[in-house]
């Protein structure tokens, strides 16, 4: 039993103390309740802390689905806008090069101009279809070659920057996956540029590239001031950019457009930084590109580096 003691002197007429009187109460109910409401009260707090932290989170949310909608605006009207004169540049080149004599030192730039004209029309394709996705088709691709290949069309960046892109161990080993080297190489392109970007002058830009059983990994680490964490955490926000001001100001879209198309092909990416040091950008792919059903297309029978049957 839980008690509490109370008690009251008794005196007389005269003031004469005559004793004490006493009483004697359980008061384990009373504690009980007691204690029943100071958890009732713990539990609304945290209940009320959940529910904030939701109510914050669903606010995020709808912010993030609203630029996204901007954003889905902004593509379609830029989508438009570029397909014109990207149809002029595209019958250009055919010309120039129609008109070039055989053997000439430079066609081959030629031709990764014409590529490149052409990839650019495929990422104006994915811009109208932002809103309504089309099946993505994936072939065998060597993934240190389109490196190499992304790398080269960056070289006048490094240049500019003074900046070096050094590929990890053989870069003439190859790595097979099943992907769409398109949107592949869209992803390298704005992670790489984002990288040399971040350089100081005269540093080095070190990619990595290995497979495993079911996945690709490509990392990509500069070696600048790194970011803080108050910005990591929305590097992958639409139109967010911390480049106002400078020669190089972005839309903000690049590592946004990454994430997704890296998402869609049923990968993830990661970032890693250290401030003052460094940052790495870690790009992990399933080895056979994920339908939409879920299934993955494993690339043993077409990617098998020892049956030559790669699509390189």
């Amino acid at each position: 039993m839980l008690g509490g003691i109370s008690w009251q002197s008794i005196a007389d007429d005269d003031g004469v103390n005559m004793g004490f009187r006493t009483s004697v109460r359980d008061i384990a109910d009373r504690k009980r309740m007691e204690q029943q409401i100071r958890n009732y009260n713990e539990n609304m707090e945290q209940l009320v802390q959940e529910r904030t932290a939701r109510l914050m989170e669903l606010e995020e949310r709808q912010a993030k689905v609203e630029r996204l909608a901007a954003l889905g605006q902004l593509a379609a009207g830029v989508a438009h806008e570029i397909n014109n004169p990207l149809a002029g540049l595209r019958n250009a080149i055919e010309l120039v090069r129609d008109s070039l004599p055989a053997g000439f030192a430079d066609a081959d730039l030629l031709g990764m101009v014409q590529s490149e004209i052409d990839r650019i029309g495929g990422i104006v394709r994915q811009l109208y279809q932002l809103h309504r996705p089309q099946p993505v088709s994936d072939r065998c691709v060597d993934l240190t070659n389109v490196t190499l290949q992304t790398i080269q069309l960056l070289s006048a960046a490094c240049r500019r920057h003074r900046v070096t892109i050094q590929v990890q161990g053989n870069e003439r080993q190859p790595v097979l996956a099943r992907l769409p080297d398109g949107e592949l190489k869209q992803v390298l392109y704005n992670i790489l540029l984002n990288a040399v970007q971040a350089s100081p002058e005269g540093g080095q830009i070190d990619v990595m590239i290995a497979a495993r059983d079911r996945e690709v990994v490509i990392g990509v680490t500069d070696h600048g001031m790194g970011i803080p964490a108050d910005i990591l955490r929305k590097i992958f926000d639409p139109f967010f950019t911390t480049k106002h001001g400078t020669l190089e100001t972005g839309m903000g879209l690049g590592l946004s457009v990454s994430q997704s198309l890296v998402q869609a092909l049923g990968g993830h990416i990661e970032v890693h930084s250290v401030v003052g040091r460094r940052t790495t950008f870690t790009v992990t792919l399933p080895r056979g590109w994920v339908a939409s059903d879920g299934a993955i297309s494993l690339p043993e029978s077409a990617c098998d580096a020892g049956n030559g049957k790669g699509e390189l």
